[in-house]
């Protein structure tokens, strides 16, 4: 399964990206979530939000 995050994702399409995650976790050992680097840099700025939106549904659930 494969599918791609674009630079300047806004914040519904990254929560959006986060439900999928979230959905494929009850089914999947292991997600792999790869961000491309760009001429500018921007895997790991694009990356940081997910990963907050993760933690946060994931300690709401807790």
């Amino acid at each position: 399964m494969a599918a791609e995050i674009r630079i300047g994702t806004s914040d519904r399409q990254m929560e959006e990206w986060a439900d999928r995650i979230r959905a494929w976790s009850r089914k999947l050992k292991a997600i792999y979530v790869y961000f491309d680097n760009d001429d500018s840099a921007y895997a790991v700025e694009n990356a940081l939000p997910l990963k907050r939106l993760l933690k946060q549904k994931k300690r709401a659930a807790a």
